[in-house]
């Protein structure tokens, strides 16, 4: 595949955000068209210039973030997905950089960013062309060229790829979808929208947007390590017999009712004590019952029974402490959050080798799937959650 890249920037590069006018986030995007979409590309942008900028000039600052700003800027989104793309995005966050690391000279941190954000496109494709919107005086884009060329992206004997500064307004106007992604992209996590607009745009090009943060830092999900609590609790313990005893007075289903006598039973003989599958299947065998207790905790859990599975043993009870519930809930992160992350990885190979033909995460019967897997990506950096 041969894949056309356009990338331009939002924020300051200047590492001291205290100062006014100084953004948290320095956001690099690049928008990655394969070449037989190019033209269908042109077309679109044509259309969105003559249509929202009076034939001008496509450029994410001119809209503006009140109400109307906001239709005008879901309107242009819906028009983008007029053509098969997707946007990969380096939001790097300037609180976490040390100001001694040599980044805090503007040009270093350009070069620098430019470079890593580019690499991902080394082995990616068949051919590459990047496009980057130019940016300071010609003595720098001189000498940016020279150091990504030293670096390997420039045509050689090897390879066609290429580097590329270009004006975005004559030279190469598909730049200005970079333009608007990053500014996109960059209000929504400076904040500088209101909630409703935001979650809005969140949920417009979350399908098609892939987002990697410098620096990357170890997200951990499991809540076990923050509970020491005493090993029984009467309020907890409560609770959960209660949810035994509710599901006994109103259920019928003789095997969900033999399962939860048999929990209760052993919750008030010893209430620490964890019940096996196999100690629960032998005992419904007994009485004649051949299931599957796995399948049966899961139908009366979705009733409303409150059993878990601690995670540091097998087998089920009625939780008496904090520390119990905890683990159940890690024994759940534990599976369903690496699903969904390994969703997400699977989606962006898809999306990313076909050249966004086949996004399928943007289906409805997907939508509800696709928000799952976006908060578990996104959720420790999302600026919507300080909205909550």
């Amino acid at each position: 595949m041969i894949a056309h890249i356009f990338i331009d920037e939002y924020g300051t590069p200047d590492l001291d955000i205290s100062k006014q006018g100084v953004t948290p986030y320095f956001v690099y995007t690049g928008v990655v068209i394969e070449e037989k979409e190019l033209l269908k590309a042109r077309d679109v942008h044509k259309q969105i210039i003559s249509n929202y900028f009076q034939s001008t000039h496509m450029k994410s600052v001119n809209i503006k973030n009140d109400s109307k700003g906001h239709t005008k800027r879901m309107n242009i989104l819906s028009e983008l997905s007029k053509f098969d793309h997707y946007v990969t995005v380096l939001l790097v966050d300037k609180s976490k950089i040390i100001e001694e690391s040599g980044l805090e000279y503007k040009r270093s941190f350009l070069k620098f960013f430019v470079k890593l954000f580019s690499k991902q496109f080394f082995d990616r494709f068949d051919e590459y062309h990047i496009y980057l919107d130019e940016i300071g005086h010609i003595e720098f884009q001189q000498s940016l060229k020279e150091y990504m060329n030293k670096h390997g992206y420039s045509k050689n004997l090897f390879s066609n790829n290429s580097f590329n500064l270009k004006e975005d307004k004559k030279e190469e106007p598909l730049l200005q979808f970079a333009d608007f992604y990053a500014g996109c992209i960059g209000k929504y996590y400076c904040g500088k929208y209101e909630k409703e607009q935001a979650q809005a745009i969140h949920n417009k090009i979350k399908s098609r947007v892939f987002i990697d943060w410098f620096p990357r830092e170890f997200i951990n999900y499991l809540g076990t390590d923050y509970f020491q609590q005493d090993e029984f609790c009467d309020t907890i313990s409560k609770i959960a017999i209660k949810t035994a005893n509710d599901y006994l007075e109103k259920e019928n289903d003789e095997i969900g009712r033999e399962i939860v006598s048999l929990l209760l039973e052993e919750t008030y003989i010893n209430p620490l004590r964890i019940i096996s599958s196999g100690e629960l299947r032998r005992k419904l065998n007994i009485i004649g019952r051949i299931v599957d207790p796995i399948i049966e905790i899961g139908k009366l859990r979705s009733k409303g029974v409150f059993i878990v599975s601690p995670i540091s043993k097998r087998g089920y009870k009625f939780p008496c402490n904090e520390k119990e519930i905890s683990e159940h809930y890690d024994r759940i992160s534990t599976n369903v959050i690496p699903q969904l992350k390994r969703g997400h990885i699977l989606h962006k190979i898809l999306v990313e080798q076909s050249g966004a033909t086949y996004n399928i995460l943007e289906h409805k019967n997907f939508s509800l799937l696709s928000t799952l897997i976006d908060s578990v990506v996104n959720e420790q950096n999302d600026p919507l959650y300080l909205y909550d």
